[in-house]
């Protein structure tokens, strides 16, 4: 009598069993693909790696195993590192008679456009009022971009002044070239007051003429008691030089003579840096902290 024993086995099936990746720019990541793993067999599967081959990646929810017709997911996804179509394997090593299980992985893989990056370095400056910042700015060629780049500043603070190096340079197709950022910012002082003549002064003299004729009256009185005692001076001096002050204030207010502050005020500042060459623009930021 013979006896016929029952062999049990885990099964794992992919679903789909290829993936294909369309055009990805060299050097990015591409959205992922999803990959659904079922064990269809009679027996728990053990899970014990799970590899891509090629310009691949993955990640997964699968863990050490499943159990008989449980799932779980691996999320694939395109990393070209060069032109041309790509091709690659998602592997699993397991428990089951057929280990490892693979599907095939493949996608194209495109080179960017001709372009230019702009960076700054460093990013930020601190400069007391009245000197210069510099910052040098790193202009860098992409996809072998060999066109000329006009460089500009703007948003310079308050009696300050940006200027370039250069307005203008040719890249090479593969070397960054550099240019400097020169942001010179103004003393702060104050400016002697200036005083305006203008009609509405002399209008104020013809207007306070009763003063006017007060003040020299009192000039009169003064030059008189000025023989007298010094005791009877004393009112006559007093008059006089409160009928000056009055007749000053009531002429000279509003005359604009006031002291005006200039220089760059302190504070913080966001200096632009743009970088054009034909339709192309891109733009950095220089932050600048003026003391």
């Amino acid at each position: 009598m013979v006896k016929i024993e029952n062999s049990t086995a885990p099964l794992p099936l992919f679903s789909p069993n290829t993936l294909s990746f369309p055009d990805q720019t060299v050097g990015t990541t591409s959205a992922s693909q999803l990959v659904t793993l079922t064990n269809k067999g009679d027996a728990p599967l053990t899970i014990v790696g799970i590899q891509t081959t090629g310009d691949f990646g993955q990640t997964n929810t699968c863990g050490a195993g499943l159990d008989i017709e449980a799932s779980c997911t691996i999320r694939v996804s395109f990393v070209p590192t060069a032109a041309g179509v790509r091709s690659g394997s998602l592997n699993i090593s397991d428990n089951a008679p057929n280990s490892p299980q693979s599907i095939q992985l493949s996608g194209n893989a495109v080179t960017p456009p001709p372009d230019f990056a702009i960076s700054a370095l460093p990013t930020s400056a601190t400069v007391p009022a009245g000197q210069a910042a510099t910052i040098t700015l790193m202009i860098t060629p992409i996809s072998g971009f060999n066109q000329q780049v006009t460089l500009s500043c703007s948003g310079a603070p308050q009696n300050a002044n940006c200027s370039m190096s250069t307005n203008q340079l040719t890249l090479g197709g593969t070397t960054p070239s550099t240019a400097t950022l020169t942001v010179a910012t103004g003393l702060r002082t104050i400016v002697a007051p200036i005083i305006r003549v203008s009609p509405r002064f002399v209008f104020r003299i013809l207007h306070f003429g009763p003063s006017l004729t007060l003040l020299i009256a009192l000039l009169f009185l003064f030059l008189v008691g000025s023989s007298l005692g010094r005791w009877q001076r004393r009112p006559a001096l007093a008059g006089f030089g409160l009928t000056v002050i009055l007749f000053l204030v009531m002429v000279g207010c509003g005359s604009g003579a006031a002291g005006v502050p200039v220089g760059t005020p302190a504070g913080i500042y966001q200096v632009m840096v743009t970088g054009t060459s034909g339709s192309i623009t891109h733009t950095t930021a220089v932050t600048l902290q003026v003391k």
